[in-house]
């Protein structure tokens, strides 16, 4: 199915909260949307865009309200050149298959996202690759963006190869039920204020391989990467407020790494 938007149109799809189907735009195969055009849905009932296979988005401005999730497909969510807007009382993006293991997958490139979601901002079973050009903006979420990474059956991982990353967060910062592998790029965590979260957590491996990381938390339930790491890190128990610059210099006064924190903190790790 391919829902084309005219050039310089605004378009709006809706359904009621009475509704049975499962989005306001519903598609059993592959569902396209392109065109430079706006679309607005509101899924009052469910899903506000919801395909039974995969969804492609390519060049729309595209903006959701949703009871469940905003953007929804069973075997994958292709983004590129668009500019999405979402609000879901579930996930804004939402790519899950329960029979393939290898479908569930999300892909984004030259792309601008802004999420308000009730749980996760962007959520993959399986693969999320985020590729060059795309901005992602979690304005509110329980978990940022989720993924499972399969290599093989029952390896779970966060992997981050380039590119800039910033997450601000009340829970923890990056969280993997598995591993976490950051090998070049910026990675700047500013982690939580209180409670038993960290910047960074995981159940069996972090690895630091390459890039910059900067880092800091409550101290309360820091974690820092694995002995096996190729790149050396720095962490210690250093207080600082809101505003502080966090600064690495070398034996002559050069400065190697910096970051403001946006809130209070006990531990720092570069």
């Amino acid at each position: 199915v391919i829902l084309t938007l005219a050039d310089g149109t605004k378009n709006e799809v809706a359904d009621e909260s009475t509704s049975t189907v499962k989005g306001a735009i519903y598609s059993d195969s592959d569902l396209t949307i392109n065109g430079k055009g706006s679309l607005t849905v509101n899924g009052a009932a469910s899903n506000a865009i919801k395909s039974k296979d995969g969804i492609r988005i390519v060049d729309a401005t595209v903006t959701t309200t949703a009871k469940k999730h905003g953007i929804a497909a069973n075997d994958f969510v292709n983004v590129s050149g668009a500019t999405l807007n979402l609000s879901a009382d579930e996930d804004g993006i939402h790519s899950d298959n329960e029979d393939d293991v290898l479908l569930g997958n999300i892909y984004l490139v030259d792309t601008t996202i802004t999420v308000n979601a009730g749980d996760d901002g962007i959520n993959a079973s399986n693969t999320m690759l985020i590729d060059e050009g795309a901005t992602i903006d979690v304005q509110k979420s329980e978990e940022g963006l989720e993924a499972r990474l399969i290599d093989q059956a029952g390896d779970v991982k966060i992997v981050i190869d380039g590119g800039t990353l910033t997450v601000d967060a009340e829970g923890d910062g990056l969280d993997a039920n598995g591993s976490i592998e950051i090998n070049g790029g910026t990675v700047v965590v500013n982690g939580p204020t209180s409670g038993a979260n960290a910047a960074l957590d995981y159940d069996d491996n972090a690895t630091l391989n390459g890039g910059t990381v900067l880092f800091v938390d409550n101290g309360q339930m820091t974690m820092g990467f694995g002995s096996d790491s190729s790149q050396a890190f720095l962490m210690a128990s250093v207080q600082g407020t809101a505003g502080t610059t966090v600064e690495v210099v070398d034996s002559s006064g050069k400065t190697v790494a910096s970051s403001k924190a946006s809130k209070s903190f006990s531990t720092v790790l570069i």
